[in-house]
């Protein structure tokens, strides 16, 4: 009912051709630190070091910028060969010296995409030393402290994307009571076991099959983004476990709770029931 595309808005110039090193990366954030506000994006490449992509571009006040790591999972997990990512903002304060709030997400970025198959680079807070001086400073959660001489001559262009709705239908059906899900999500997911994605109003979004194994073992075989990417497209807030047979253990439930909930998704419920049409029950997946 809900589906969403990654399209590209705009387009940065880039003075590097390749991502390889913690100084390429300065040089490609080098257009952050003339911003009088906070700006936080983030760049995906592919294995080479190519750059894919533009992502984030959250925008604060001048001491601040929120970058919620769910919207940059929700991008980078649409993006066709993407293998790395480097995240930078700027501070208009002019010091480059991270805040105990750049590390907080710093790591929870590194939490989100263990085993997700992408490179996680760290993250910079950067300054401009002066237009006379070409110097770019910065602070780096992996390297520290560092600086880059900027260039001007643009070697890549990169394009900016975002996620626009592409299909929304109005007769939605919303599951805002166990008593609705105990009679849809068999009617959804058959004797298929996976997920029932919801909007923010708990409408039905989408449907997405996995096995117990798989929910069991996400940080292995691209399943963790397969999830990811299937979560951006239906644009997800909440979900609800479909059990067909109640073959479903709570560790796997479970596993796949701690995932969703890593990129602000809630897992509702878990229902097991008889594909066959008997009975149907509510399972906690935090029982």
């Amino acid at each position: 009912h809900v589906s969403t595309q990654l399209v590209t808005v705009g387009e940065r110039e880039l003075p590097v051709e390749r991502i390889r090193s913690t100084e390429d990366a300065a040089k490609a954030f080098a257009y952050l630190p003339r911003w009088a506000v906070e700006h936080f994006d983030a760049i995906v490449t592919d294995k080479d070091g190519k750059p894919l992509a533009i992502i984030g571009g959250f925008k604060g006040d001048v001491g601040s910028t929120s970058a919620p790591p769910s919207t940059l999972i929700a991008e980078l997990s649409r993006i066709d060969g993407a293998s790395k990512l480097w995240a930078a903002h700027n501070h208009p304060s002019g010091m480059a010296t991270l805040s105990d709030a750049d590390v907080r997400l710093d790591k929870n970025l590194q939490r989100v995409l263990d085993g997700s198959g992408i490179e996680y680079h760290g993250l910079f807070a950067m300054v401009g030393a002066g237009s006379r001086t070409g110097v770019l400073k910065y602070d780096h959660t992996m390297v520290g402290p560092g600086e880059v001489r900027v260039s001007r001559r643009p070697l890549a262009r990169v394009p900016i994307v975002d996620r626009e709705l592409t299909d929304r239908r109005d007769d939605v059906e919303k599951l805002d009571h166990p008593a609705k899900s105990k009679s849809v999500i068999p009617q959804i997911a058959g004797d298929r076991p996976g997920l029932v994605f919801l909007d923010s109003q708990h409408g039905v979004s989408a449907f997405v099959p996995f096995s117990g194994d798989e929910m069991g073992s996400l940080r292995v075989q691209g399943r963790l983004m397969r999830l990811f990417r299937a979560a951006s497209k239906a644009n997800a807030r909440s979900a609800i476990v479909a059990d067909p047979g109640g073959r479903l253990s709570a560790k796997q439930v479970g596993n796949l709770a701690t995932a969703l909930s890593n990129v602000d998704i809630t897992l509702l419920d878990a229902v097991s029931y008889d594909p066959g049409g008997g009975d149907t029950q509510h399972r906690s997946w935090a029982e």
